[in-house]
Parts: C-alpha cells; structure tokens; sequence
C-alpha cells in the first residue's frame, strides 16, 4: 500500500519540518545569547554605579587629610582657636569668682545665718586680705589694716601692722602707710598722746623723704612726679580734728591749713577752719572760709550757718564809722 510517490513526500515533508525545527530553535538561542548579553551588560552597569555611589570609607577618609590647605579651613581653624580661648577666659572668672566666694567665707564675709547682716567694713576686710594673699607689700598690709581697724579688730590690726613692718619695702618711705595705719589704731583705741606722736611722726617723715628724694638725681623721682603722698594730708587733718576735740582750736586751725595746702577744693576744711576762726574770734578768715566752702557746694548747711552766724558777729559800716568818729573824738 506504501507507494514511491508517499514515501518521497514523507520524506520531504521530514526534512522540511525539520529545517524549519532547527530555524527556530536557531533563532531561539540567537535570542536567548542576545538577552543574555544586554542582561550582563545591564548587570555590569549597575554595579559600576553602585561602586561609584558608595566609596570606601578608607578612601574617602584618606581624601579628606590630603585635602590642601584652602581659607575656608583657615577660617574654621581660627574660628575654634577663638572658642576655645572664650572658654579659657570664661573658666578663669569662674575659679577666681568661686575663690573670692571661699575666701569671702573663710573670713567671715559670707554666712549662712541670714538673721545677722553683712557690713560694708566686713566686704572691705575680706577684699583686703585677699590682696595680701596675692601681693604682700606694705601698701597691702596698711589698707588690710585700715580695713580691720574700721571693723574693729584691733588685736588683728596690730599683727598686720607688725608684719607689714617685717617685710621692709622700699615702696614704704612714699607713703608710710603702715604708720598712717598705726597712728590710726591708737587713735581708735583711745590712745591719744601716742595717737599725735604717729601722726605727727608720720607727717615729719613723709616731709624728709620726699625733699630728699626731690633732691636726688634719680629716675624715675616719685618726688618730683606725684609730689607729698596723701598721708601727709590725712594725718594733719586727723591731728585737727583731734586738737579740735581737745579744744586747742589754734593747733586744729595750724593743721588745717596744711590740709587746705593738699586739697584746696575740700569743703569740709573750709567749714572747719571756718568755725575755728569764728570761735577764735577771727571774723573776717571764718567770712572767707565759709565763701570758700559755699565755692564748691552751694548749699552746704554748715557753710550757710556759719556764714550767717559770722556775718551776725560782724560789726555793719555804721557801727565801724561810729567807732572812727568816736575815736577821732577822743
């Protein structure tokens, strides 16, 4: 039943099945080699995206400190050098703040009983010892003492004074402070002879120094520069006031005069000279004290009473032509 022509159309048809079985399956792997390319292509290229977004930390740290030196970084580098000395600063006002506060405390300035008020004297003590802890000079130990004697510590006064005397400064013939301090002391203490001997050996010490020194070719001449040091000028205004107490009106009035030498604008001299002199009797000086005072404070109390009260005593033209005609008479 199988005839030639079936068998060669069999076959034929065989092979053409099977060409056409081997063309697709080629062009199938054709484009399976083509996808798989542009897959790894596309593989490659995400992977190199990914390393370019992602650099080594090592790396990057090593580019940092191989960046060169440019003003920005100037700028910065200054700008944390100024921090940090604000910070500096800020901590040496806290320890010297937190110091005075201790030594403020060791001293009695500070307490933690709020029933007892704190002095100005007691700020001043405090203050002054904690100069003399950072300079020991007899200009510090003289005010340390000044301070106590204010607060009334005499015993405490007296070993200041002694100590200030140890050291033996030079500074000291300028202004003899711890002899000031020491006059000042006996007068507190009621020691008044030997409160004039200091004063008045103070005054005659300071007044020998300062014109040998005037005298001296040496340089720098403190003599010659700043002149008599205040305690000169304190001390005859204490020996006024003193001798005032003790109702030796011309000694306070020759003390006085000293005091009105150093400060010429100090009403308060005026107004004691004043009274002196109208007490004495001196009208016309006590007239011109008052004006003086009256100079530089207008409204001075005691400078308009005294003024008044010596303008009372002063004797009116009239009675001044009287008495020349009754003296021509005679």
């Amino acid at each position: 039943m199988y005839s030639s022509v079936t068998i060669e159309q069999y076959n034929l048809a065989y092979h053409e099945g099977e060409g056409r079985r081997l063309h697709e399956l080629r062009n199938s792997s054709t484009g399976e080699e083509t996808m798989s390319k542009d897959q790894k292509e596309d593989t490659l290229k995400q992977k190199r995206d990914n390393n370019s977004e992602r650099p080594a930390s090592k790396q990057a740290a090593k580019r940092k400190r191989a960046l060169p030196e440019t003003p920005a970084n100037r700028t910065k580098s200054s700008g944390d050098t100024y921090v940090r000395n604000l910070l500096i600063i800020a901590a040496v006002v806290v320890i010297g703040a937190l110091l005075s506060m201790i030594f403020a405390y060791i001293f009695g300035v500070i307490d933690f009983d709020q029933t007892r008020a704190t002095t100005i004297d007691e700020f001043t003590v405090a203050r002054a010892s904690a100069i003399v802890e950072t300079e020991k000079s007899a200009s510090t130990f003289s005010q340390l003492a000044i301070a106590q004697i204010g607060q009334g510590l005499f015993v405490e006064a007296e070993s200041t004074i002694q100590e200030g005397f140890a050291l033996e400064d030079p500074e000291e013939e300028r202004h003899e402070g711890l002899r000031f301090a020491h006059a000042m002391l006996a007068e507190e203490q009621g020691q008044t002879d030997l409160a004039i001997e200091r004063y008045e050996e103070t005054m005659r010490i300071l007044r020998e120094t300062f014109e040998r020194v005037l005298q001296e070719d040496v340089e720098p001449n403190w003599a010659l520069a700043f002149g008599l040091h205040s305690n000169y000028y304190h001390s005859a205004i204490a020996l006024s006031l003193i001798h005032r107490d003790m109702g030796d009106l011309e000694k306070q009035i020759e003390f006085l005069n000293i005091a009105a030498e150093g400060y010429p604008t100090n009403a308060d001299i005026f107004v004691w000279r004043g009274q002196a002199n109208l007490m004495q009797g001196n009208i016309e000086e006590a007239i011109s004290d008052f004006n003086e005072a009256l100079r530089f404070i207008p409204d001075d109390a005691d400078a308009l009473a005294g003024l008044a009260a010596a303008e009372g005593e002063s004797p009116t033209e009239n009675e001044v032509s009287d008495e020349g005609e009754s003296n021509d008479g005679e």
